[in-house]
């Protein structure tokens, strides 16, 4: 049985049709929408793309039935160029995802963009509330990452880098800024950051994700969507996907980013 195509623009022999190497490629795909409809398909050299045009539809391949639809294989295969983050990587929570398409429909506007991409936040409950019982109890740091690595930063210092590109953006157009922490760790070096914040011994251990899903994150009744975001985050951080660093914040600032142990200082109520 042959599969039923959508419609879509006449192809250009060989090449198909390259509707991003145009000078207004909006304007052809607004056309292309016009003319054929919601969904349509169009062929560059020998791979299809579909192209869907109603928030329904992008609702229902990012929301409802993800695990259906995969990014392609140019960007599976460059995850070295990309990197690990929202362009390349699968099993994104629906916050990541739309953020993913925020960022596409700003680029696709033609309004000057500055991508600010910050990793995991340190105000994240995962670093905080949900990491204080263990803590004030006995001493342990206890996070369902396994052997992945991760580098939060502090939500203050994104908010210095997005303040000092705001002052200054003109030289920032077009940039994708990835900001982290000043190092990535595994548990037992947050473990190391966590006692030097507490001016304490502090032990790292890991917990088992379904574990910790059951015992810790939906005791809590949050909004389905939350819960959904943090039992992702904690995924991701098992697989590694936040084990980078970079030092966007101190080049644009002047002024690197806060440790761990830096931030715990700086909070003790919440870990007493």
């Amino acid at each position: 049985m042959v599969a039923k195509l959508p419609p879509g623009p006449e192809n250009r022999g060989i090449v198909g049709n390259f509707p991003m190497g145009s000078k207004d490629p909006l304007g052809v795909f607004r056309g292309w929408a016009g003319r054929y409809g919601d969904i349509f398909y169009y062929r560059v050299l020998y791979r299809k793309v579909y192209f869907l045009n109603h928030p329904d539809l992008v609702k229902q391949v990012l929301v409802g039935s993800p695990q259906n639809f995969v990014k392609g294989e140019a960007l599976r295969n460059n995850r070295r160029v990309f990197g690990k983050g929202l362009l390349t990587s699968e099993g994104e929570s629906h916050q990541h995802r739309l953020h993913y398409l925020a960022e596409h429909v700003l680029n696709w506007s033609g309004v000057p963009v500055v991508h600010i991409r910050p990793t995991a936040f340190l105000d994240n409950p995962l670093f905080t509330w949900f990491a204080a019982p263990s803590l004030r109890e006995r001493d342990l740091l206890v996070l369902p990452f396994g052997t992945g690595r991760t580098s939060p930063i502090a939500t203050s210092d994104v908010a210095r880098t997005v303040a000092a590109v705001l002052l200054d953006p003109a030289h920032c157009i077009g940039d994708i800024y990835e900001l982290t922490g000043p190092a990535s760790l595994d548990i037992d070096g947050l473990a190391t950051e966590y006692a030097l914040g507490l001016r304490r011994p502090i032990r790292g251990t890991d917990i088992p994700h379904e574990t910790w899903v059951q015992e810790v994150l939906k005791p809590l009744g949050l909004p389905s969507h939350l819960e959904q975001h943090l039992a992702t985050m904690a995924l991701l951080h098992r697989a590694g996907r936040y084990d980078r660093a970079t030092d966007y914040v101190e080049k644009i600032t002047g002024q690197g980013s806060s440790t761990v142990g830096q931030y715990i200082a700086e909070h003790p109520e919440m870990f007493c």
